[in-house]
């Protein structure tokens, strides 16, 4: 069986889960972004007008990429590929000034920031290690969704919250790891019958995320850092 035959469900299951992501990217920031006119929702700062911006060109991108690739244009592919790099930094610097870009004057808050602070270190770090294995397309498309998903926690809690579903910070990053990780998860058990390497450990990293904020979060260091950064 030629590569190109063993490489179809792969072009065909990403595509999906790319599209998924820009779908739910748009619905869960409709009210306050995409849509904010007709909600009459607060005016935004510039710098969260811009990261919205490469958000949501990142998640174009993607899956543009991924069109790409199913028709073959590899040359375009590439090119885009060297753009992807500009909008990854942007939006690392962008995310961090929007996170950092208000006091944060009571403990849960200063520990709410812990989780998408360390998405921005990990984030560029996925996609450092989707261009390194660039040549070997399973781990590509696998480290690339990875990296998308440390963000996706946001629109769908937001959708959640629009559809009347309060959820514990937990509960939501849950739901999340079901509706994008876990077909990951079957995918690989019934392409490879085990789990892709790329999956496992990225997996692994994007699990860990949880109990390293409940052990840093809250932890009189990790407190007087994020009352400095926030002013």
């Amino acid at each position: 069986m030629s590569a190109n035959v063993i490489a179809r469900p792969d072009r065909f299951v990403f595509t999906v889960l790319f599209a998924a992501a820009l779908v739910l990217g748009i619905a869960g920031f409709a009210p306050t972004y995409f849509l904010k006119y007709w909600f009459e929702t607060p005016p935004l700062t510039l710098r969260v007008h811009i990261h919205a911006l490469l958000f949501t060109a990142w998640l174009c991108l993607l899956l543009y990429q991924s069109v790409l690739i199913r028709t073959r244009n590899y040359a375009t592919h590439a090119r885009l590929g060297k753009a992807a790099l500009l909008i990854v930094a942007l939006m690392v610097i962008t995310g961090f000034m929007v996170v950092l870009q208000k006091p944060r004057p009571t403990e849960a808050a200063r520990a709410f920031i812990f989780t998408p602070l360390l998405s921005l270190v990990l984030f560029p770090l996925f996609v450092a290690a989707a261009i390194r294995f660039r040549r070997d397309a399973a781990t590509h498309k696998r480290l690339m969704w990875l990296a998308t998903m440390l963000f996706m926690g946001a629109p769908l809690t937001r959708l959640l919250v629009m559809a009347g579903v309060q959820l514990t910070p937990y509960l939501n990053h849950l739901v999340t790891y079901l509706l994008l990780l876990v077909p990951l998860l079957v995918y690989d058990l019934w392409r490879y019958r085990r789990l892709h390497p790329a999956t496992l450990w990225g997996g692994l990293v994007l699990l860990v995320r949880h109990p390293i904020h409940e052990w840093i979060a809250f932890s009189p260091e990790w407190q007087r850092l994020a009352a400095a950064l926030t002013g």
